[in-house]
């Protein structure tokens, strides 16, 4: 599945709500995170965040994270944001 088959699936968002896929490839070009969670080959869960500044302070804007109802509390979602933390470090 793709980020935004998992929104589609999760959030049940009508194609004008849907994050574009643009922008998650900005977000991983510009300092942002686009993290998947994965159960074998198949992405199961992503986690988005968007790069920025404040001043002249760099952060990070953790947009959205959504996991698979079938993977939901066996902590996939925790350890994406996990990871992101770690990452933003």
């Amino acid at each position: 599945a793709s980020c935004i088959e998992i929104e589609r699936a999760v959030w049940g968002s009508a194609d004008v709500d849907i994050v574009p896929l643009p922008l998650f490839v900005l977000a991983a070009e510009t300092g942002g995170q686009v993290l998947g969670a994965f159960a074998g080959d198949r992405m199961i869960g992503f986690t988005l965040a968007i790069a920025g500044l404040r001043g002249r302070k760099p952060f990070l804007h953790s947009h959205m994270t959504a996991v698979l109802r079938p993977y939901r509390n066996r902590g996939a979602g925790r350890k994406l944001k996990l990871f992101q933390c770690q990452e933003a470090l």
